[in-house]
């Protein structure tokens, strides 16, 4: 279980690294009334290259730092891998590199098939499993065994053109019957593919989320109930974005087009729909740190520490070099090298008070029930040592319970 999620996490990522020249050469190929909008406005064109790739990058962290941190957590339990590799995978599929990286290098196509079926596949599972790993209710098992077969099948069948002047006479005949284009037939059998796929996502995703109101209603314990209600919530939202987004770009085929409206719902719509898609992370976040999924408290409080303590003390190193440099530099004539000894020994010296008063302060700001909780432990241990009367001892017992 570890080898493969391992193997999944390098071909999400690997994947993820190659596609970015791809996604910054989509210079070259962007619309001429694209590069004219720019013009008009006196913005250069870069920006909406670097706009997609850090909404990419910001979704992919997004959604790989909650993964990241529940399979390390549980590293032998299978369902939290489960949502680990959903999180990460899900997280590049919904992004444009994948798309840049296809169209620019079709060789991977293979791998980038591979990845996006990982990622909605892991997803679907993870909506009819989460949260003890059984299927509930029991049909969701057929349609899972469905589901992967049609999404074999997809994969398997190539998106092959039809070419009448090789078919069979009779549907030659009823082609130049029905249309009066034959070339549409073509774009018709195109639509039908990508009508399925998008038929079948709402249809298998709608299930999921119905499946887990199900679950919650009717087989859930309070405390699954209270993790899987954020979690439903966040995938709701997430789902409902995905069919605005798509959606207006169906009703209103200029969205689509080279030019000020496309890319201006690509500015403003895009970035709505990827926080949309972000409250699915923000939902497994919430559920952890408020109604303890998987119990990682202690992971997530290591992670703010060490993280704080190791961002002040790089911007302290910087600082000091530099201040040093330029006061040495002032007024004497000694080698640079040996600024950075000094200030390593300096940050030496304040690593272990820092690290106690970033520990309190996360512990204060964060953790303040538990804090409060082994407070009262120890002062009550350091009273009873000086009771000797058992009835003043039950008092107090009794005080402090």
């Amino acid at each position: 279980m570890r080898t493969g999620w391992a193997l999944v996490i390098l071909l999400t990522f690997g994947i993820f690294i190659l596609s970015i020249p791809s996604t910054l050469g989509r210079l070259a190929d962007m619309p001429q009334p694209d590069r004219a909008w720019f013009s008009a406005y006196n913005l250069p064109v870069q920006i909406y290259i670097y706009f997609t790739l850090f909404l990419d990058i910001i979704t992919l962290l997004g959604f790989a730092i909650p993964g990241f941190l529940i399979f390390f957590s549980k590293t032998d339990d299978w369902m939290a891998a489960l949502v680990s590799v959903a999180l990460i995978t899900f997280g590049i599929t919904v992004t444009n590199s994948l798309g840049a990286l296809e169209f620019t290098r079709p060789a991977l196509g293979k791998l980038v098939l591979l990845l996006r079926g990982i990622g909605v596949a892991s997803t679907l599972f993870v909506l009819y499993l989460f949260p003890d790993g059984h299927f509930v209710p029991k049909l969701t098992r057929i349609l899972a065994v469905i589901w992967l077969f049609w999404l074999a099948a997809y994969a398997a069948i190539p998106a092959t053109t039809l070419n009448l002047e090789e078919a069979h006479p009779l549907l030659r005949f009823l082609a130049y019957q029905l249309f009066s284009d034959p070339g549409m037939i073509q774009v018709m059998q195109k639509n039908m593919r990508a009508g399925s796929l998008a038929v079948v996502l709402l249809v298998w995703f709608g299930s999921g989320i119905l499946a887990q109101n199900h679950r919650i209603r009717h087989y859930a314990n309070p405390a699954q109930k209270q993790q899987t209600k954020w979690i439903v919530l966040g995938i709701t939202a997430a789902f409902i974005g995905a069919v605005v987004y798509y959606g207006l770009q169906r009703l209103f085929p200029v969205l689509v087009q080279p030019g000020g409206a496309h890319l201006l719902y690509e500015f403003i719509g895009l970035s709505l729909y990827r926080a949309a898609l972000l409250l699915v992370a923000l939902s497994f976040a919430i559920s952890i740190s408020l109604y303890k999924l998987w119990d990682i408290d202690f992971i997530i409080n290591r992670t703010l520490v060490y993280s704080l303590l190791t961002g002040l003390l790089g911007a302290g190193f910087v600082l000091e070099i530099l201040g040093l440099q330029y006061l040495f530099s002032r007024f004497t004539e000694i080698d640079s090298t040996i600024f950075v000894v000094i200030s390593t020994v300096v940050l030496m010296l304040l690593t272990q008070p820092l690290y106690h008063r970033i520990q309190r302060f996360i512990d204060r700001r964060f953790y303040r029930e538990q804090v409060d909780f082994r407070q009262a432990f120890t002062s009550f241990s350091k009273q009873v040592r000086t009771i000797i009367d058992l009835p003043e001892l039950l008092d107090v017992l009794v005080e402090r319970t």
